[in-house]
């Protein structure tokens, strides 16, 4: 007889439906397994195995049920829960609201169930390191080609861990995998799970045919994959030394992006394209399929090198926002744009350059909130270009009209010319809302012409 919370239940459930590859057909085994020293449930998804640890003595006991059998037994409470075998079936009982509750599932046979060995040589990589791997997952391409696309590739001499699908590539370092040599292991969402977030520092091995990890009370193994291949991926890594334009980006601003980026008016069909614009100041601009443009302007990050615009996928520049990246390196021709900081390399592929937006004078400009002082220190460092505040324009006295007269006051040409622009936007709004009907009645003639021309004329005597 096995027991255990039904919270507990439901965190392994989730758990282990992490470990499989999504599909509701393939229902993996899990393996409830007491003794003394513990209890440990292990579900078998596949070649990756994910164990828990429960410590503390229990009667020996040893059965197996399907996962989806867990769903009928957990809970959100820590109430306990009671599993025993009876032949061929497997009993779960416990006590909901005061009324006690029995369920009964076919046992699954455990002979051929037990974990992998664990690697004697497990050295710790630091309590972020599953975030880290689950950010470089999300690089990876959703469906396997030519290369193990669809694989993380762990790079035991340098310390490195890399995924790409083509479009775009993150390389993070900063890993001291205790191997030497190339190791490709399948993505997972294991990694961005909460049950792992926040259980101190993460252990790493591997064995002959597993990568192993372990944390608090979870060990994972997940396969090698020896027989694919990954491309090399140095060659396309600009050198950002050399970049002809060099952006850093602030905290504040980085915030700005995630915020506003995804906001931004866009033509379907061009991949959610955006146009940064780097010319003393970065400016990124958005187009929708009416309207006029919208630029948002990074008040407190700073460009050094020439100009240039490069479209590009929002999606990417958002990402690059997200990891924190500082550093961005633009070059021309349609070369890949780099994102880094001290551990990470994020590359990606521009779109087509004469798809880029250039300025214009009728956009609508939103600017990233003016950083304090104290916030602004950032540019000070070593490596960060200090923009350059410009000082303001000194204020010019309004003319007083004279005692006995009746002449106006002289007119403000800044207030007229944002006047004539809401007066021009507004009719543009109009001619647009005119031709949309123009198309509209000019389908329903194309329709009724077409109509009346399938239908049978009888002849008029």
């Amino acid at each position: 007889m096995i027991t255990l919370s039904r919270k507990l239940v439901r965190t392994l459930r989730s758990m282990f439906r992490r470990a499989g590859d999504g599909s509701r057909h393939v229902q993996p085994p899990v393996l409830f397994e007491a003794n003394a020293s513990g209890l440990t449930v292990q579900c078998h998804s596949g070649r990756t195995v994910v164990s828990h640890q429960l410590p503390g003595p229990h009667p020996d006991a040893r059965l197996a049920v399907a996962l989806r059998d867990m769903a009928e037994f957990e809970g959100g409470r820590d109430q306990p829960v009671t599993l025993r075998g009876d032949g061929d079936s497997v009993i779960a009982e416990w006590v909901e609201a005061g009324i006690p509750q029995h369920r009964t599932f076919d046992a699954i046979d455990c002979t051929g169930l037990s974990a992998p060995v664990l690697p004697p040589d497990m050295v710790p990589l630091g309590a972020d390191a599953f975030a880290e791997l689950a950010e470089v997952a999300k690089c990876c391409a959703d469906d396997r080609l030519k290369y193990g696309l669809d694989c993380l590739q762990l790079r035991g001499r340098q310390g490195l861990a890399a995924a790409t699908d083509t479009r775009h590539l993150l390389v993070t370092s900063g890993f001291p995998w205790p191997w030497q040599d190339n190791l490709l292991i399948p993505k997972t969402a294991l990694f961005a799970s909460s049950e792992l977030a926040n259980l101190g520092p993460v252990r790493a091995g591997r064995t002959e045919d597993h990568v192993v990890f372990a944390a608090g009370p979870w060990t994972l193994w997940l396969p090698i994959e020896k027989e694919l291949r990954f491309p090399e991926y140095e060659s396309i890594i600009p050198d950002m030394a050399y970049a002809p334009t060099k952006v850093s980006f602030t905290t504040d601003d980085r915030q700005f992006l995630r915020q506003t980026i995804g906001k931004l008016p866009q033509i379907e069909g061009t991949e959610h394209a955006v146009t940064v614009h780097c010319n003393g100041h970065v400016a990124v601009r958005g187009r929708g399929e009416t309207g006029p443009v919208t630029e948002l302007v990074l008040s407190n990050s700073s460009v050094q090198g020439e100009e240039v615009r490069v479209n590009m996928d929002r999606g990417f520049l958002l990402r690059a926002a997200q990891l924190g990246l500082s550093q961005m390196g633009v070059w021309k021709n349609s070369a890949p744009v780099l994102a880094a900081d001290d551990r990470h390399q994020y590359v990606w592929q521009p779109l087509c350059p004469d798809l880029a937006i250039g300025p214009d004078p009728e956009a609508v400009t939103i600017r990233s909130p003016v950083a304090t002082v104290a916030k602004s220190q950032e540019l000070s460092k070593p490596g960060v270009i200090a923009a350059t505040a410009m000082p303001a324009p000194p204020r010019i006295a309004e003319p007083v009209p004279k005692e006995g007269t009746t002449e106006n006051p002289a007119i403000d040409p800044l207030a007229e010319a944002e006047a004539l622009r809401d007066k021009l936007r507004e009719s543009l709004g109009q001619i647009n809302r005119v031709i949309t009907g123009l198309k509209r009645q000019k389908r329903q003639q194309r329709f009724v012409r077409t109509l009346l021309s399938r239908m049978p004329m009888r002849e008029v005597a």
